[in-house]
């Protein structure tokens, strides 16, 4: 067990600082820094850091103390330096750093212990003397930190000294010079028109540029605490009235641990404190107390990355075992808690071959020898409950410890594992009694190539199911067998691999990324079947090479964004224009040999690319070999066919179309060894450049064709930008909707729906057009890469972050598409400092750094009922439901009573009485809601099928314009609801209700209203491609964007222990059902006539094999009574609170990283 002195591994110090820094700047709003006291003399705590992470505009060196009656003002800056015996000048460079980076450096002055003090306006002067001579004159005084011109100074006095003569000092500073910047911290309890606080009067100077009120203490009434926040709402009033027009801006200071002091925001809770802080006018941001930064650096590392990779359980995975101290938080059950890993490797098992028996080696967690490490047992099966995946790791990092000499000792090997780790015999190993879910091969480099092949195999052969993944260092080179595991690998046996970027050649370098880059593209090209994660150090303390910072992080993610290039056409002889030098800048993806033209109409088609070649004299031969240098490289090479001139090609029968896809698949793309214009070469896929002015014809008749006569055909396609989703608008519509092309790269430029930074409107719609109608396909934009171009618009580096942001919001999303490499060198050639291409990776790091500085914790991955079965309970009303800001869409439940010549009514519950018009006052309610960005949905049906059918077209036509009239209109109807104009319909449709005319009726509303959401739940249970489900044929018009299925109740509920029936019911709906957002419905509460609940705990294990569909959006609760009843059941919040974060952890990149 760690000491209780011990700090946690997994402190909450930083994740409050990072929220904090995410928080403050995604508002704009700047956030300043408290360093020194209790600041421990560790790397990750240096001043310089602090200041290279960027997110300080303002750093106050903490404390000057022990002043007053005489005494000489002292530093304390806790056990960072010894001030006193000269240990704190080191700090004079890191200070200078900071102020070169634009971080401003105050000394604050004060502190928490009352050893100071000011008696008489004389010690006022004399401080204010010693200050400004020692810190900020710049007189060369060699100080305690050295010959520094600090910035400004800080007050932070103690609440319980007397307001005296602190407004002398600031007097007397700002009177040696009028630029230094003063700023002042105190504690937030403060009346309006009070002098109650030490430094009032030296605010109402009007001197102070920013004052912060400490949010934290132990005996303050006005800190931040969820659900009572009206004093914490009052002193934030009272400070922001009273000193407004006295100082320039008001921030709230947090505290980054909860350990120390009583006032601790948790990251969960901080945005509804900064929500509060808003509201006023001279509110301006955060400041930290970064009082205890210990250990911080695997931590830094790993938020960093849960924030960058949008932090979801399968998108990390770690090693646990060697190396393992007694810290807390280390432990193996509190490392899977997180709920950041979806798998844990145990290391090592090593000591194997030649003879030698098989034994863990855990480090210093355990003792396996001395059966010290079946304690594990408990941890293990807790991860397994949590979803974790958990494996024993062979090998590690001493080669003498292990080898396999021959098949025999693989087969013993494979055995021993088998029998003791993973068969569930029951057998009482040095785990206990466990039942691993697979094996992780951790090979040294420097390992012979042994039959790790064979070992493959063997465990394969003893189960099927067990999980096979890899670590090597990256140093590889494609298709070179140059590392131990390589034909285990190629056995295609293992389902991950992470390759070590740490202490090798191959690590990422900000500076020079092309080493690494080359690494991942050659293992996420030859191993493109496995999962391939980056293998990274979690602290540089043992790999200070390739060890990534957090703010590295980014750029090195950002490596697999793609880029494609359009070479040929308008290319002229530039230095590394050619093709060859186009590939080797490990830029690009996808590179696509424009065009083929000249076909159609009986012409002969031909290729034309520019001034580059000349085919019709075979003057193109010579690429054959650039092009085969490219494919080595992992480029995909395209042939790009039709072109910028519509005259030059047309389809004007499906004859034709027939003719061309045999011309092109024969001489560029069989391999059948035709020498045709381009050598002979087998080209990787085929790219539809069509011009917008061209005929639709017979492009899909081509694609068709192209797919029939090589299936793993790459199919892409270039349009003009303005589309509008479901209508034939532009030549590829018919093509691009059989299915078969993988990508897509819109032009975005020349038309009216290009990037415009001070108008996105049209740019915004275009991009949602595009990735919502086609969002099966890969969607990348095209952009253009020099401005030097008769079309237009060009959008230029510095603005691309902004194009690229609005793109990013859409799953599909996958890069940017270039017109073209001649544009690109030229723009170098134009005076630029670099190509336009170069630039890019640069723009895309920023946005990743974007990404993971500005957490927008999106409310669209929860959805709620509420109404039926509702019964009064604090914080249940539809208002207080919207606050919680959990939630994107709250269905009211139900409108019902239909059919049959019934009249429509809303059934509620208890909340109110629709039929003596209780219901009007949910007006208001409704429009805090929608004014929140809530959607409001009217659920129609509901549980009792009794209550409602729809037996005819006509009834189903009656219904529709009764909705649309009573709430969809805005007609100002006064309704059962009031004068609303909800968002949409939810059709909540009983499982033994009839299927007739639901399709009707979707039709119907939303040809009233095409803008009108439409949402639908149905059972579980449904099997692809039947009619089981009443309202199969109504989700089957496409009309509906959401769907979630209800999984309770049902066999198809989530099991922990066997999920079969869950995942095979979760594929069903996410395939068949792709083209819409598909929730889990889940209830809050297991007191409930319906089964089965999904407890917090078990949660991760559903959302893990739901994430698997990209399609799946998040969570649907059934329903808001249950929710809050949740907490009246003794838990300690409503169930809604506590998978908020587990839901709905963070941003959208699909890159995977493992740790």
């Amino acid at each position: 067990m760690a000491s209780s002195s011990s700090p946690p591994l997994l402190p909450l110090l930083l994740l409050l600082c990072m929220f904090s820094a995410l928080t403050a700047h995604a508002s704009g709003k700047g956030m300043a820094l408290y360093w020194g006291w209790h600041v421990n003399n560790i790397s990750a705590a240096g001043l310089e850091l602090a200041c290279k992470t960027r997110q300080f505009e303002q750093v106050n060196i903490a404390f000057l103390t022990d002043f007053g009656y005489g005494k000489p003002p002292t530093p304390d800056f806790g056990t960072g330096c010894d001030a006193p015996n000269g240990g704190c000048k080191y700090l004079q460079s890191e200070i200078e750093y900071c102020q070169s980076v634009n971080v401003k450096v105050l000394l604050s002055i004060g502190g928490f212990d009352a050893t100071y003090r000011l008696p008489n306006e004389e010690e006022a002067h004399r401080l204010a003397a010693h200050v400004y001579d020692v810190y900020l004159s710049g007189y060369g005084v060699d100080g305690p930190l050295g010959k520094v011109k600090l910035d400004g100074v800080d007050f932070w006095i103690n609440d319980t000294l007397s307001t005296a003569y602190w407004d002398v000092v600031a007097v007397d500073l700002k009177r040696y010079d009028e630029k230094l910047i003063l700023t002042g911290s105190q504690a937030c309890e403060h009346s309006l028109g009070v002098p109650d606080i030490p430094i009032y009067y030296a605010l109402k100077t009007g001197l102070f540029s920013r004052v912060w009120a400490r949010v934290f203490g132990n005996h303050y009434p006005c800190i931040y605490e969820r659900g009572n926040t009206a004093s914490f709402e009052s002193a934030v009033r009272n400070w922001t009235t009273d000193f407004q027009g006295y100082v320039g801006d008001f921030r709230i200071a947090v505290d980054c641990h909860p350990r120390y002091i009583r006032g601790f925001i948790p990251p969960e809770e901080i945005e509804g404190a900064l929500d509060i802080a808003r509201k006023y006018p001279t509110y301006s941001g955060v400041a930290v107390t970064w009082r205890m930064a210990i250990l911080p650096l695997l931590l830094l590392l790993c938020m960093a990355a849960a924030f960058t990779i949008r932090a979801r359980p399968d998108h990390m995975a770690i090693y646990w075992g060697w190396h393992i101290n007694s810290l807390r938080g280390s432990a193996l059950k509190a490392t899977c808690e997180t709920h950041h890993f979806s798998q844990v490797n145990i290391a090592f098992l090593s000591n194997f071959g030649n003879g030698r028996p098989p034994r863990p080696d855990f480090g210093t967690s355990c003792d396996a020898q001395t059966g010290g490490c079946k304690s594990l047992q408990e941890d293990i099966a807790a991860c397994q409950r949590l979803g974790v995946k958990v494996l024993l790791s062979i090998g590690g990092f001493d080669v003498r410890n292990y080898t396999l000499a021959s098949a025999e000792e693989a087969h013993q090997l494979a055995s021993h594992i088998y029998d003791v780790y993973l068969s569930g015999y029951g057998i009482d190993g040095p785990l206990g009694k466990v039942k691993l879910d697979g094996v992780d091969f951790y090979v040294n480099d420097d390992s012979t190539y042994d039959y790790w092949d064979v070992l493959a195999q063997d465990l394969k052969q003893l189960d099927g199911g067990m999980i096979l993944t890899a670590s090597q260092g990256c140093n590889h080179t494609t298709g070179k067998a140059d590392m131990p595991l390589y034909r285990a690998l190629k056995t295609g046996l293992f389902s991950k691999v992470w390759p070590r970027y740490y202490g090798r050649p191959c690590a990422y370098q900000p500076s020079d990324t092309a080493a690494f880059a080359a690494s991942v593209k050659s293992w996420a090209t030859e191993f493109s079947g496995m999962d391939f994660y980056l293998g990274l150090i979690a602290n540089p303390l043992y790999f200070e090479e390739g060890w990534i910072s957090p703010l590295e992080l980014p750029g090195a993610l950002a490596i697999a964004h793609e880029m494609a290039i359009y070479w040929g056409s308008h290319m002229k002889n530039l230095n590394n224009a050619d093709l060859k030098a186009t590939c080797e800048t490990r830029h690009f993806s996808h590179v696509s040999l424009a065009f083929l033209t000249n076909f159609g109409n009986g012409r002969t088609p031909r290729l034309d690319f520019g001034t580059a070649c000349d085919a019709e004299t075979g003057g193109c031969k010579s690429l054959q070999e650039d092009i085969a240098a490219c494919q080595q490289l992992g480029v995909k090479v395209l042939l790009s066919i039709g072109g910028l001139d519509k005259q030059q090609y047309t389809l004007a029968s499906a004859q034709e179309a027939n003719q061309l896809a045999a011309h092109i698949y024969d001489v560029y793309m069989s391999g059948n060894g035709i020498d045709g214009p381009l050598g002979k070469v087998k080209l990787d896929g085929v790219d539809f450049h069509i011009h917008d002015a061209s005929t639709h014809d017979y492009w899909d008749v081509l694609a068709q064709d192209l797919k029939q006569l090589d299936q793993d055909m790459i199919l892409t396609a270039s349009q003009g930008c303005d589309h509008t989703v479901g209508q034939a608008d532009i030549p590829l519509y018919n093509a691009l909707k059989t299915g078969l092309f993988s990508k897509m790269w819109p032009r975005f430029f020349g038309h009216p729906c290009t990037y415009n930074p001070r108008d996105t409107a049209a740019f915004e719609a275009s991009v949602q057009n595009w990735a919502t109608e086609f969002r099966s396909i890969d969607f990348y934009l095209g952009i253009l890469a020099n401005p030097d171009f008769e079309e237009r618009r060009f959008i230029k580096p510095k603005e691309l972050p902004g194009a690229l942001k609005i793109a990013r919001q859409h799953e599909n999303y996958k890069g940017v598409m270039l017109w073209n490499r001649y544009l690109d060198v030229k723009f170098l050639e134009d005076g630029n400092q670099k190509m336009a291409s170069s630039s890019w990776p640069s723009i895309i790091l920023l946005l990743c750094m974007a990404t993971a500085f500005t957490i927008s914790v999106h409310a669209d991955q929860m959805a709620i009922y509420w109404g039926s079965h509702m019964r009064n309970l604090n914080n249940a009303d539809l208002r207080a439901t919207c606050e919680t800001k959990h939630f994107s869409h709250v269905s009211l439940a139900f409108l019902t009573n239909f059919g049959n010549g019934r009249t429509p009514r809303p059934d509620f519950g208890t909340v109110c009485d629709a039929e003596t018009d209780g219901c009007k006052s949910l007006q208001e309610d409704i429009n805090v809601c929608q004014q929140l960005g809530v959607k409001v949905l009217l659920s129609i049906g509901g549980l009792d099928e009794n209550k409602y059918t729809l037996a005819s077209a006509q009834e189903a036509n009656q219904l529709a314009a009764h909705i649309y009239d009573v709430y969809m209109s805005g007609n100002g109807v006064d309704g059962p609801l009031g004068k609303v104009k909800l968002d949409g319909v939810d059709f909540y449709v009983n499982d033994a209700s009839s299927s007739a005319y639901w399709d009707v009726l979707a039709q119907d509303l939303k040809q009233l209203d095409e803008n009108m959401i439409l949402t639908a739940s149905q059972g579980c249970n449904h099997t692809a491609g039947q009619a089981d489900i009443p309202l199969y044929n109504a989700l089957k018009t496409g009309l509906f964007s959401k769907v979630w299925p209800r999984f309770y109740g049902q066999p198809c509920t989530y099991q922990p222990r066997d999920n079969a029936a869950f995942k095979a019911s979760v594929q069903n709906w996410a395939t068949e059902f792709r083209d819409m957002d598909i929730y889990l419905g889940i209830l809050a509460n297991p007191d409930s006539e319906e089964e089965r609940f999904i407890s917090p705990r078990e949660l991760p294990g559903a959302l893990k094999i739901a994430r698997q569909h990209e399609n799946f959006q998040g969570v649907m609760l059934w329903n808001r009574y249950l929710d809050v009843k949740f907490l009246e059941d003794g838990n300690r919040a409503p169930y809604s609170d506590l998978i908020y974060r587990i839901v709905n952890p963070g941003s959208n990149m699909r890159i995977r990283a493992g740790f």
